[in-house]
């Protein structure tokens, strides 16, 4: 049964005018950057919206690409994300981060021109496997609960597997 906000995500896609794009967001964060970094697609200028908490910040405009993960034959592949014109807003500061740990990634999406109120929010994936050039980032995204969970979600102890131990 889906949740509350996934009910609402989806209502809101449905009942969005079909002239109203949805605007993407990417929020990066990382201990070495001053603020987190925030992206929005498919604009021309930068952009200030409002986060779920209602704190306003400013969007860079900047295109980029997020892919879902996926299924191939040899097993399932990761969720990609693809930032082009990184040269001088991104580079420096991805640089620094790419060899000291995993980047934070947040999506969140608005419907037209409501940026004010996010349909769709994404958390908790981070940004592994970074390459940088010279004009754009890419990257692997991936969950971080996910990969760290013991399956299926039990810990083996001695007192519920007292033959699993020697004794």
């Amino acid at each position: 049964m889906p949740t509350a906000a996934e009910q609402s995500r989806d209502e809101a896609y449905a009942s969005g005018p079909v002239d109203q794009v949805v605007r993407h967001v990417v929020e990066l964060d990382h201990p070495s950057f001053d603020a987190p970094l925030y992206f929005m697609a498919a604009v021309e200028e930068d952009v200030t919206i409002t986060l779920e908490n209602g704190t306003s910040v400013t969007a860079i405009a900047c295109a980029f690409d997020l892919t879902p993960p996926g299924f191939e034959d040899s097993g399932p592949t990761p969720a990609q994300l693809s930032i082009d014109g990184v040269s001088y807003k991104l580079f420096p500061v991805l640089k620094d981060a790419v060899g000291a740990g995993s980047i934070k990634v947040t999506y969140r999406a608005y419907l037209g021109d409501d940026l004010a109120t996010p349909v769709d929010l994404i958390e908790g994936l981070e940004l592994k496997k970074v390459s940088l050039s010279a004009t754009s980032a890419q990257g692997e995204l991936s969950f971080k609960e996910i990969a760290t969970q013991a399956f299926p979600r039990r810990t083996y102890d001695i007192e519920t597997y007292p033959g699993l131990w020697n004794s």
